[in-house]
Protein backbone atom coordinates (compact mmCIF):
# COMPACT_ATOMS: atom_id res chain seq x y z
CA UNK A 1 0.00 0.00 0.00
CA UNK A 2 2.89 2.47 1.28
CA UNK A 3 4.38 1.68 -2.25
CA UNK A 4 1.31 2.20 -4.02
CA UNK A 5 1.46 5.91 -2.64
CA UNK A 6 5.09 6.47 -3.27
CA UNK A 7 4.48 5.63 -6.97
CA UNK A 8 1.53 8.18 -6.80
CA UNK A 9 3.19 10.73 -5.54
CA UNK A 10 6.13 10.72 -8.35
CA UNK A 11 3.88 10.70 -11.02
CA UNK A 12 1.63 13.48 -8.87
CA UNK A 13 5.01 15.28 -8.56
CA UNK A 14 6.09 15.52 -12.33
CA UNK A 15 2.91 16.97 -12.95
CA UNK A 16 3.67 19.61 -10.96
CA UNK A 17 6.38 21.19 -13.46
CA UNK A 18 4.56 24.18 -13.88
CA UNK A 19 2.93 27.55 -12.92
CA UNK A 20 -0.81 27.59 -13.44
CA UNK A 21 -2.78 30.84 -14.85
CA UNK A 22 -6.11 31.59 -15.73
CA UNK A 23 -6.74 29.76 -19.18
CA UNK A 24 -7.54 31.81 -22.08
CA UNK A 25 -8.51 28.86 -24.54
CA UNK A 26 -9.83 25.51 -24.54
CA UNK A 27 -7.63 23.37 -22.27
CA UNK A 28 -7.87 19.57 -23.98
CA UNK A 29 -10.45 17.40 -22.09
CA UNK A 30 -7.90 14.30 -21.59
CA UNK A 31 -6.85 16.43 -19.03
CA UNK A 32 -9.94 16.05 -17.39
CA UNK A 33 -12.26 12.94 -16.78
CA UNK A 34 -15.63 13.06 -15.33
CA UNK A 35 -16.96 10.21 -12.87
CA UNK A 36 -20.84 11.40 -12.48
CA UNK A 37 -21.31 14.30 -10.93
CA UNK A 38 -17.54 14.79 -9.35
CA UNK A 39 -14.38 15.95 -12.83
CA UNK A 40 -11.30 15.35 -11.52
CA UNK A 41 -8.12 17.65 -13.50
CA UNK A 42 -4.65 17.08 -13.45
CA UNK A 43 -1.21 17.57 -15.15
CA UNK A 44 -2.76 21.42 -16.12
CA UNK A 45 -0.50 24.34 -16.49
CA UNK A 46 -3.58 27.02 -15.78
CA UNK A 47 -6.72 27.07 -14.36
CA UNK A 48 -9.54 26.50 -17.34
CA UNK A 49 -11.62 29.87 -17.14
CA UNK A 50 -15.05 28.15 -18.08
CA UNK A 51 -16.10 24.23 -16.34
CA UNK A 52 -14.14 22.18 -18.76
CA UNK A 53 -16.29 19.28 -17.47
CA UNK A 54 -20.29 18.32 -17.78
CA UNK A 55 -22.80 21.07 -17.12
CA UNK A 56 -23.92 18.16 -14.63
CA UNK A 57 -20.84 18.19 -12.56
CA UNK A 58 -21.22 19.44 -8.90
CA UNK A 59 -17.79 18.50 -7.39
CA UNK A 60 -14.41 19.96 -9.25
CA UNK A 61 -11.04 18.80 -8.25
CA UNK A 62 -7.92 20.16 -9.36
CA UNK A 63 -4.91 17.56 -8.57
CA UNK A 64 -1.21 18.00 -8.43
CA UNK A 65 -0.06 21.56 -9.94
CA UNK A 66 1.82 24.22 -8.79
CA UNK A 67 -0.31 27.06 -8.56
CA UNK A 68 0.89 30.43 -8.71
CA UNK A 69 -1.70 32.50 -7.34
CA UNK A 70 -5.51 31.67 -7.54
CA UNK A 71 -6.68 35.30 -9.30
CA UNK A 72 -9.89 36.97 -8.64
CA UNK A 73 -13.35 35.33 -10.18
CA UNK A 74 -11.18 32.22 -11.27
CA UNK A 75 -14.18 30.18 -10.82
CA UNK A 76 -17.11 33.20 -12.08
CA UNK A 77 -18.36 30.56 -14.93
CA UNK A 78 -18.41 27.15 -12.58
CA UNK A 79 -21.83 27.23 -12.44
CA UNK A 80 -23.38 24.64 -9.89
CA UNK A 81 -20.41 23.78 -8.54
CA UNK A 82 -21.11 22.39 -4.18
CA UNK A 83 -17.48 21.08 -3.98
CA UNK A 84 -14.08 22.66 -4.74
CA UNK A 85 -10.96 20.52 -3.86
CA UNK A 86 -7.15 21.73 -5.27
CA UNK A 87 -4.27 20.01 -4.30
CA UNK A 88 -0.71 21.29 -5.16
CA UNK A 89 1.57 24.18 -4.01
CA UNK A 90 -0.95 27.44 -4.10
CA UNK A 91 1.68 30.53 -4.18
CA UNK A 92 -1.35 32.37 -3.31
CA UNK A 93 -5.48 33.33 -3.17
CA UNK A 94 -6.52 36.88 -4.46
CA UNK A 95 -9.45 38.47 -2.73
CA UNK A 96 -13.24 37.20 -4.21
CA UNK A 97 -11.54 34.32 -5.75
CA UNK A 98 -14.00 32.21 -4.94
CA UNK A 99 -17.13 34.82 -5.58
CA UNK A 100 -18.55 33.61 -8.48
CA UNK A 101 -19.17 29.98 -6.93
CA UNK A 102 -22.78 30.72 -5.77
CA UNK A 103 -23.58 26.99 -4.59
CA UNK A 104 -20.50 26.11 -3.07
CA UNK A 105 -20.37 24.05 0.13
CA UNK A 106 -17.41 22.57 0.53
CA UNK A 107 -13.74 23.67 -0.18
CA UNK A 108 -10.59 21.52 0.26
CA UNK A 109 -6.96 23.48 -0.70
CA UNK A 110 -4.02 21.44 0.83
CA UNK A 111 -1.02 20.05 -0.34
CA UNK A 112 -1.91 16.71 -1.63
CA UNK A 113 -4.84 15.24 -0.28
CA UNK A 114 -5.91 11.10 -1.93
CA UNK A 115 -9.78 12.09 -0.18
CA UNK A 116 -9.67 15.07 -2.63
CA UNK A 117 -12.99 14.12 -4.74
CA UNK A 118 -14.91 13.50 -1.22
CA UNK A 119 -16.35 14.95 1.27
CA UNK A 120 -14.79 13.91 3.55
CA UNK A 121 -11.98 15.19 5.72
CA UNK A 122 -8.65 14.77 5.07
CA UNK A 123 -6.18 12.36 6.57
CA UNK A 124 -2.59 11.19 7.49
CA UNK A 125 -2.13 9.68 4.56
CA UNK A 126 -2.33 12.65 2.70
CA UNK A 127 0.03 14.64 4.90
CA UNK A 128 2.67 11.32 4.10
CA UNK A 129 1.96 12.17 0.34
CA UNK A 130 2.67 15.44 0.46
CA UNK A 131 5.94 14.91 2.09
CA UNK A 132 7.04 12.58 -0.90
CA UNK A 133 5.94 15.24 -3.21
CA UNK A 134 7.42 18.55 -1.52
CA UNK A 135 4.47 19.70 -2.18
CA UNK A 136 3.94 22.36 0.07
CA UNK A 137 0.38 23.65 0.04
CA UNK A 138 -0.87 27.12 1.39
CA UNK A 139 1.90 29.11 3.46
CA UNK A 140 -0.28 32.17 4.39
CA UNK A 141 -3.89 33.77 3.47
CA UNK A 142 -4.93 37.35 3.51
CA UNK A 143 -7.93 38.54 5.33
CA UNK A 144 -11.23 37.95 2.84
CA UNK A 145 -9.40 35.59 0.41
CA UNK A 146 -11.98 32.76 1.28
CA UNK A 147 -14.83 34.91 1.70
CA UNK A 148 -17.95 32.91 0.10
CA UNK A 149 -20.85 33.50 2.25
CA UNK A 150 -22.49 30.13 0.92
CA UNK A 151 -19.74 28.25 2.11
CA UNK A 152 -20.60 25.43 5.19
CA UNK A 153 -17.43 23.65 5.28
CA UNK A 154 -13.40 24.85 5.34
CA UNK A 155 -10.53 22.33 5.02
CA UNK A 156 -7.41 23.55 4.61
CA UNK A 157 -5.24 20.75 6.38
CA UNK A 158 -2.02 19.96 5.96
CA UNK A 159 -0.73 23.58 4.12
CA UNK A 160 2.21 25.57 5.85
CA UNK A 161 0.09 27.85 7.70
CA UNK A 162 1.20 29.80 10.66
CA UNK A 163 -0.19 32.49 11.87
CA UNK A 164 -4.54 32.82 12.10
CA UNK A 165 -5.06 36.44 12.22
CA UNK A 166 -8.42 37.59 12.72
CA UNK A 167 -9.64 38.49 9.51
CA UNK A 168 -8.96 34.91 7.89
CA UNK A 169 -12.59 33.73 7.78
CA UNK A 170 -13.88 37.39 6.90
CA UNK A 171 -16.89 36.62 4.68
CA UNK A 172 -17.69 33.31 5.72
CA UNK A 173 -20.61 34.09 7.90
CA UNK A 174 -22.49 30.20 7.26
CA UNK A 175 -19.09 28.40 8.29
CA UNK A 176 -20.13 25.77 10.41
CA UNK A 177 -16.88 22.89 10.55
CA UNK A 178 -13.26 24.26 9.25
CA UNK A 179 -10.53 21.57 9.35
CA UNK A 180 -6.48 22.78 9.98
CA UNK A 181 -4.89 20.03 10.87
CA UNK A 182 -1.26 19.17 10.35
CA UNK A 183 -0.22 22.94 10.01
CA UNK A 184 1.95 24.68 11.84
CA UNK A 185 -0.09 27.16 13.92
CA UNK A 186 1.29 28.24 17.34
CA UNK A 187 -1.58 30.07 18.49
CA UNK A 188 -5.23 31.16 17.74
CA UNK A 189 -6.13 35.27 17.89
CA UNK A 190 -8.58 35.20 20.20
CA UNK A 191 -10.72 37.34 17.73
CA UNK A 192 -11.11 34.91 14.70
CA UNK A 193 -14.24 32.91 16.28
CA UNK A 194 -16.04 36.34 15.64
CA UNK A 195 -16.04 36.19 12.06
CA UNK A 196 -17.53 32.50 11.99
CA UNK A 197 -20.76 33.02 14.32
CA UNK A 198 -22.58 29.11 13.48
CA UNK A 199 -18.85 27.39 13.64
CA UNK A 200 -19.68 24.54 15.53
CA UNK A 201 -16.71 21.92 14.36
CA UNK A 202 -13.16 23.18 14.81
CA UNK A 203 -10.15 20.57 14.08
CA UNK A 204 -6.56 21.70 14.50
CA UNK A 205 -5.15 18.60 14.98
CA UNK A 206 -0.90 17.62 15.11
CA UNK A 207 -0.22 21.83 15.33
CA UNK A 208 2.30 23.73 17.54
CA UNK A 209 -0.44 25.65 19.69
CA UNK A 210 0.72 26.34 22.80
CA UNK A 211 -2.19 28.01 24.88
CA UNK A 212 -5.60 28.46 23.99
CA UNK A 213 -6.71 31.83 25.91
CA UNK A 214 -9.77 34.05 24.92
CA UNK A 215 -10.87 37.47 26.11
CA UNK A 216 -14.18 39.04 25.31
CA UNK A 217 -14.90 36.45 22.43
CA UNK A 218 -16.24 34.11 24.94
CA UNK A 219 -18.10 36.73 27.25
CA UNK A 220 -19.83 37.62 24.07
CA UNK A 221 -21.44 34.22 23.14
CA UNK A 222 -19.18 34.14 20.09
CA UNK A 223 -18.49 30.27 21.13
CA UNK A 224 -21.86 29.75 21.55
CA UNK A 225 -22.29 27.22 18.55
CA UNK A 226 -19.27 25.31 19.06
CA UNK A 227 -19.57 21.60 19.75
CA UNK A 228 -16.83 19.73 19.25
CA UNK A 229 -13.01 21.09 19.26
CA UNK A 230 -9.94 18.96 18.62
CA UNK A 231 -6.44 19.92 19.53
CA UNK A 232 -5.22 16.83 19.87
CA UNK A 233 -1.28 16.70 19.37
CA UNK A 234 -0.79 20.32 20.08
CA UNK A 235 1.85 21.80 22.99
CA UNK A 236 -0.90 22.87 25.67
CA UNK A 237 0.47 22.98 29.02
CA UNK A 238 -2.90 24.28 30.59
CA UNK A 239 -6.24 24.91 28.75
CA UNK A 240 -8.71 28.06 29.81
CA UNK A 241 -11.82 26.36 32.08
CA UNK A 242 -13.87 29.22 32.24
CA UNK A 243 -14.76 28.70 28.58
CA UNK A 244 -17.40 26.17 29.31
CA UNK A 245 -19.17 28.75 30.75
CA UNK A 246 -20.45 30.03 27.31
CA UNK A 247 -19.58 27.23 25.34
CA UNK A 248 -22.50 24.75 24.54
CA UNK A 249 -23.95 22.56 26.99
CA UNK A 250 -22.75 19.63 24.37
CA UNK A 251 -19.16 21.00 23.60
CA UNK A 252 -16.96 18.30 23.48
CA UNK A 253 -12.67 18.84 23.32
CA UNK A 254 -10.25 16.87 22.61
CA UNK A 255 -6.91 17.37 24.07
CA UNK A 256 -4.86 13.89 24.33
CA UNK A 257 -1.39 14.01 23.54
CA UNK A 258 -0.87 17.52 25.14
CA UNK A 259 2.14 17.91 27.65
CA UNK A 260 -0.90 19.57 30.06
CA UNK A 261 -0.02 19.82 33.72
CA UNK A 262 -1.73 19.37 36.83
CA UNK A 263 -2.96 23.11 37.47
CA UNK A 264 -5.82 25.24 38.59
CA UNK A 265 -7.18 25.00 35.00
CA UNK A 266 -7.34 21.41 34.97
CA UNK A 267 -8.77 21.33 38.91
CA UNK A 268 -11.68 23.70 37.44
CA UNK A 269 -12.17 22.06 34.08
CA UNK A 270 -13.14 18.75 35.98
CA UNK A 271 -15.37 20.76 38.28
CA UNK A 272 -17.19 22.51 35.95
CA UNK A 273 -18.10 19.87 33.35
CA UNK A 274 -21.68 19.61 32.56
CA UNK A 275 -23.60 16.50 32.29
CA UNK A 276 -23.21 16.57 28.39
CA UNK A 277 -19.88 17.63 28.00
CA UNK A 278 -17.23 15.65 27.34
CA UNK A 279 -13.17 16.85 27.34
CA UNK A 280 -10.75 13.86 25.94
CA UNK A 281 -7.73 13.86 27.76
CA UNK A 282 -8.28 15.63 31.28
CA UNK A 283 -6.10 13.79 34.14
CA UNK A 284 -9.27 12.72 36.59
CA UNK A 285 -7.16 12.24 39.33
CA UNK A 286 -5.77 15.54 39.28
CA UNK A 287 -6.62 17.27 42.39
CA UNK A 288 -3.84 19.03 43.81
CA UNK A 289 -2.34 21.37 41.55
CA UNK A 290 0.99 22.46 41.30
CA UNK A 291 0.22 25.87 41.93
CA UNK A 292 -1.43 28.69 44.13
CA UNK A 293 -5.01 29.31 42.90
CA UNK A 294 -6.03 33.03 43.55
CA UNK A 295 -8.95 35.21 42.41
CA UNK A 296 -7.48 37.85 39.25
CA UNK A 297 -6.02 41.06 39.67
CA UNK A 298 -5.38 43.83 37.04
CA UNK A 299 -2.47 46.52 37.54
CA UNK A 300 -1.53 49.50 35.00
CA UNK A 301 1.15 52.07 34.78
CA UNK A 302 -1.75 54.88 34.31
CA UNK A 303 -5.56 55.12 35.11
CA UNK A 304 -5.71 58.41 33.34
CA UNK A 305 -4.98 59.29 29.45
CA UNK A 306 -5.01 62.09 27.74
CA UNK A 307 -5.46 61.32 23.76
CA UNK A 308 -6.18 64.06 20.96
CA UNK A 309 -9.05 62.90 19.04
CA UNK A 310 -8.61 60.98 16.12
CA UNK A 311 -5.57 59.07 17.26
CA UNK A 312 -5.43 55.99 19.09
CA UNK A 313 -3.19 54.72 22.59
CA UNK A 314 -1.67 51.41 23.61
CA UNK A 315 -3.81 49.98 26.83
CA UNK A 316 -1.41 48.08 28.48
CA UNK A 317 -2.44 45.93 31.86
CA UNK A 318 -1.03 43.09 34.08
CA UNK A 319 -3.29 40.38 34.75
CA UNK A 320 -3.12 38.05 37.96
CA UNK A 321 -4.89 35.34 39.09
CA UNK A 322 -5.10 31.27 38.59
CA UNK A 323 -6.76 29.78 36.66
CA UNK A 324 -6.09 31.99 34.34
CA UNK A 325 -8.66 34.69 33.96
CA UNK A 326 -11.52 35.92 31.40
CA UNK A 327 -10.38 39.84 30.92
CA UNK A 328 -12.80 41.82 28.93
CA UNK A 329 -12.66 45.68 28.60
CA UNK A 330 -15.82 47.95 27.83
CA UNK A 331 -15.99 51.38 26.48
CA UNK A 332 -18.03 54.54 28.02
CA UNK A 333 -20.18 53.53 24.76
CA UNK A 334 -21.16 50.36 26.06
CA UNK A 335 -19.24 48.80 23.14
CA UNK A 336 -16.51 45.58 24.04
CA UNK A 337 -13.40 46.24 22.99
CA UNK A 338 -10.97 43.50 21.95
CA UNK A 339 -6.88 42.88 22.05
CA UNK A 340 -4.38 40.22 22.58
CA UNK A 341 -3.71 38.42 26.27
CA UNK A 342 -0.22 36.78 26.57
CA UNK A 343 -0.23 34.47 28.89
CA UNK A 344 3.28 33.74 28.85
CA UNK A 345 4.09 37.46 30.65
CA UNK A 346 0.54 37.95 31.92
CA UNK A 347 -0.27 40.78 29.56
CA UNK A 348 -3.51 42.25 27.71
CA UNK A 349 -2.53 44.75 25.23
CA UNK A 350 -5.31 46.95 23.69
CA UNK A 351 -5.58 49.47 20.89
CA UNK A 352 -8.30 52.12 21.84
CA UNK A 353 -9.29 54.31 18.96
CA UNK A 354 -10.48 57.63 19.93
CA UNK A 355 -12.72 58.16 16.99
CA UNK A 356 -15.65 59.78 18.17
CA UNK A 357 -16.44 61.89 21.17
CA UNK A 358 -18.45 58.94 22.72
CA UNK A 359 -15.60 57.20 22.64
CA UNK A 360 -14.08 59.82 25.41
CA UNK A 361 -14.84 58.49 29.47
CA UNK A 362 -14.29 55.63 31.52
CA UNK A 363 -13.17 52.11 30.48
CA UNK A 364 -14.43 49.39 32.55
CA UNK A 365 -11.85 46.33 32.49
CA UNK A 366 -13.03 42.53 33.96
CA UNK A 367 -10.99 39.78 34.90
CA UNK A 368 -12.80 36.79 36.63
CA UNK A 369 -11.96 33.43 37.38
CA UNK A 370 -13.57 30.60 39.34
CA UNK A 371 -12.03 32.18 42.45
CA UNK A 372 -13.75 35.67 42.10
CA UNK A 373 -13.53 39.01 39.70
CA UNK A 374 -12.62 42.56 39.73
CA UNK A 375 -12.66 45.55 37.77
CA UNK A 376 -10.53 48.33 36.90
CA UNK A 377 -11.30 51.80 35.63
CA UNK A 378 -9.16 53.66 33.32
CA UNK A 379 -10.37 57.18 32.35
CA UNK A 380 -9.77 58.97 28.96
CA UNK A 381 -9.72 62.76 28.36
CA UNK A 382 -9.44 64.82 25.64
CA UNK A 383 -6.04 66.52 24.63
CA UNK A 384 -6.64 70.53 24.40
CA UNK A 385 -4.86 72.34 21.96
CA UNK A 386 -3.58 75.94 22.87
CA UNK A 387 -2.74 77.50 19.77
CA UNK A 388 -0.63 80.01 21.09
CA UNK A 389 1.58 76.72 23.26
CA UNK A 390 1.90 75.07 19.73
CA UNK A 391 3.01 78.44 18.18
CA UNK A 392 6.03 78.93 20.55
CA UNK A 393 6.74 75.27 20.13
CA UNK A 394 7.19 75.16 16.85
CA UNK A 395 9.36 78.35 17.40
CA UNK A 396 11.69 76.58 19.12
CA UNK A 397 14.39 75.20 16.60
CA UNK A 398 14.77 79.52 15.55
CA UNK A 399 15.19 80.27 19.23
CA UNK A 400 18.25 82.65 20.00
CA UNK A 401 20.27 79.81 21.75
CA UNK A 402 19.97 78.16 18.31
CA UNK A 403 21.06 80.83 16.44
CA UNK A 404 24.21 81.39 19.11
CA UNK A 405 24.81 77.31 18.63
CA UNK A 406 24.72 78.43 14.67
CA UNK A 407 26.77 81.10 14.56
CA UNK A 408 29.86 80.01 16.96
CA UNK A 409 29.81 76.92 14.64
CA UNK A 410 30.37 78.88 11.88
CA UNK A 411 33.17 80.94 13.37
CA UNK A 412 34.93 77.46 14.58
CA UNK A 413 34.22 76.84 10.73
CA UNK A 414 36.83 80.23 9.76
CA UNK A 415 38.86 79.71 12.49
CA UNK A 416 40.14 75.97 11.40
CA UNK A 417 40.79 77.63 7.65
CA UNK A 418 42.55 80.69 8.90
CA UNK A 419 44.92 78.39 11.15
CA UNK A 420 45.44 75.91 7.61
CA UNK A 421 46.23 78.83 5.75
CA UNK A 422 48.83 80.66 8.08
CA UNK A 423 50.58 77.10 8.57
CA UNK A 424 50.76 77.01 4.69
Amino acid sequence: MIMYYYVMSLLLGIATLSHAKQCNNTIKTTNCKTFGTRCECSDLDCFPNRNPCDPSTTDMVFLGSLFDTIQKDTFADYGDITFLGISGSVGGIERESFKGLSNLLMLRINAFSISASKRSWSTDVDKYIAHLTGLIGLRAIEGGALSNPSMTSLDLSFNQIKNMNEDIFNGLDNMKEIGLAGNAIEKLDERIFKRVPLLEKLYLTNNVISHMVFMTNTSDGALKHLKFLDLFGNELTTFPSLILETASTNFNIDIRENPLICDCNMVDLLQRLGSEQQIIGLDPACHNPVEKCSPPKIASTSQEFQVPQGESFLLQLEIQGSPHPFVSIMGPDGELRVGTYNINTNEVLVVIYIEHESDFGVYTCTAKNSHGSTTFNISVKAVIHDRNTTTAENKKPHSTNGTVKHTLSILLIIAISLLRYISV
